[in-house]
């Protein structure tokens, strides 16, 4: 007879508390609404394509213009392959701009100035000469670190504007610096992951493009509870309270939420998914050696790396840490530093590893102020800033007096080496040329780490960082998920594709897919094969946290959604 276990009742959720009727809050439910019919819009092709050209725009490329002119700005959350790198060429002509920065991902700067040259300008009408294309790198590297100073824009138009979305970073730091000193500049934020788990993400652009408009709060209390009522997993909850004023009798927080966002001037995004092609994802069963499985047993267990034979110890601290390692030995192999010449630096690891051990044990027993690793940094440094000083420090609970941290103090900033991989087994690798020779279609085998990658290589053409996989022709080809897995149009030739890992967000597997899952796609159907041993939380958490969130807060139907999952198969190898 089965045991019936006692679980107990179900836990409340603590509630840090709830989202009030503020000034703000009556600020957004006042703005004015609009429903965007795409069967009313305009056409405006006769204002921007050129005579005799057989292309048109797309109504959702006319309603994104017109709202932009009218509303001097642009908050676009538009799925990918809905034709949103025509509507940012356009937008300097109704925006009616001087000078315009159109900014794009490193990886795509090449290919859309190739692709203005040779289709969209013979195409359309694009005022190239008030059009500066410049990438995201190019805000951070420190040799063009003035160049919104220099080319002093009244326009920036952001494709996939998530890469703005963390205001700590030193790209987004001087885009926000700029648009501070330069009020007058309009902002046009465009991506088809517009978020991944937070309204935190683009609140900031949001109030960039549409200003006292914006249907997202600006203060940070009212953003810290808005984000605890509608994140995906969010780090305080709140209960919704008057966010319920913007919903009707059957919708939920989130889905009142999208509707007073959609229905903002200046907000264009999409909901519907036309692509003409069904989307089927299936998992493969491959055997996996035991060593692996033994190493992540380990891992898991320790939360530390050893290889003894590269002179490797690495204490983990950070969760993000221990599950990069995860997916490294997931794919049959680690990184380990490659010292230079000068040989290894034992002081430096001896140091790193005894800070990294002390924090790790410090967290198991974690005190406010003082439960992550860069908290307890600071309590440390404060501590032995007293003692150096000789005096007891004023608020002791804020200090930490760390047996390790004066010798680390002296190594922290010492840039790490570079690293190498260390196989173990190349399984994944064998498995994926077996996937490879079975397709009947042209197939897409694509990466994470670049230790895969550069081992396909051996065997297909290989698309990496600096190349442009859209002018693939091969039957297979290797692509880097984080230099061609967003914003490359490649449904032309290929409707296969294998993740040797799988993605870690909602975001990146939306943006993947989207990359033969679009219009133009002249198959019946795309399919997405992942190695089912490479997914372990990931697929549950996308399907319980992001895709949720993304789907009922922006509207926009994910692909893990509507996409049929198949049965498991096996693959021997």
């Amino acid at each position: 007879m089965a045991t019936k276990l006692n679980l107990g009742a179900a836990t409340e959720p603590r509630y840090a508390g709830k989202v009030v009727a503020s000034w703000e809050l009556q600020r957004i439910e006042k703005l004015p609404r609009r429903i965007l019919d795409l069967n009313d819009i305009p056409d405006l092709s006769p204002l921007f394509v050129r005579e005799r050209s057989p292309y048109r725009l797309w109504p959702i490329q006319s309603a994104a213009l017109i709202e932009a002119a009218a509303q001097n700005g642009l908050f676009a959350p538009i799925r990918a392959g809905a034709g949103k790198t025509l509507i940012g060429l356009l937008l300097p002509e109704a925006l009616d701009s001087d000078c315009a920065v159109y900014l794009v991902k490193p990886s795509l700067k090449r290919q859309l100035i190739r692709e203005l040259d040779e289709f969209y300008c013979k195409h359309f009408l694009i005022p190239r000469d008030r059009l500066h294309i410049v990438s995201y790198h190019e805000l951070s590297d420190a040799e063009t670190d003035d160049i919104l100073d220099e080319l002093n824009p009244d326009a920036i138009i952001a494709d996939e504007a998530h890469c703005l979305k963390n205001p700590k970073s030193v790209r987004t730091g001087r885009f926000l610096r700029f648009m501070e000193e330069h009020p007058q500049c309009r902002f046009a934020g465009m991506s088809g992951t517009m978020t991944t788990r937070s309204l935190k993400e683009y609140s900031h652009l949001a109030e960039l493009a549409l200003h006292k408009n914006s249907p997202v709060p600006k203060s940070y209390q009212e953003l810290r509870a808005w984000s605890g009522a509608l994140d995906a997993k969010p780090a305080e909850l709140f209960e919704p309270g008057a966010l319920l004023r913007f919903c009707n009798e059957d919708e939920t927080p989130r889905q009142g939420f999208h509707r007073r966002l959609v229905e903002t001037p200046g907000v264009v995004g999409t909901s519907e998914a036309e692509t003409g092609s069904s989307l089927l994802m299936r998992p493969i069963q491959i055997k996996i050696p035991s060593q692996i499985t033994e190493m992540i047993a380990d891992l898991l267990h320790t939360w530390k790396l050893v290889d003894e034979a590269h002179d490797f110890i690495d204490e983990i601290t950070e969760a993000t840490v221990l599950a990069a390692y995860r997916r490294q030995l997931s794919s049959g192999f680690y990184y380990v530093w490659d010292w230079p010449n000068t040989g290894i630096d034992r002081e430096w690891m001896t140091a790193r590893a005894n800070w990294n051990r002390e924090v790790r044990e410090k967290r198991k027993r974690p005190v406010a102020g003082m439960d992550s690793p860069l908290l307890l940094e600071r309590a440390a440094e404060r501590m032995h800033k007293w003692v150096e000083e000789g005096s007891k420090p004023p608020q002791p609970a804020k200090c930490w007096d760390s047996a390790y941290w004066p010798e680390w103090r002296l190594f922290k900033d010492q840039p790490k080496p570079p690293t190498i991989p260390v196989w173990i087994d190349d399984f994944i690798v064998r498995a994926s040329i077996v996937w490879a020779k079975k397709q009947d279609k042209k197939a897409i085998i694509w990466y994470e780490h670049r230790a895969v990658g550069e081992a396909l290589a051996k065997h297909f053409p290989f698309y990496g960082p600096g190349a442009d996989a859209d002018l693939a022709t091969e039957p297979v080809i290797v692509c880097s998920i984080e230099a061609q897995g967003t914003g490359k149009n490649l449904q032309h030739q290929y409707s296969r594709n294998l993740f040797t890992s799988f993605a870690p967000s909602g975001s990146k597997l939306e943006q993947l897919m989207a990359r033969t899952h679009r219009p133009g796609q002249p198959e019946d159907e795309v399919i997405c094969d992942y190695f089912q041993h490479t997914c372990t939380e990931s697929l549950e958490r996308i399907m319980d946290d992001d895709a949720p969130y993304v789907q009922e807060s922006m509207g926009q139907l994910q692909r893990v959604f509507y996409a049929t999952h198949l049965d498991l198969i096996s693959l021997k190898y």
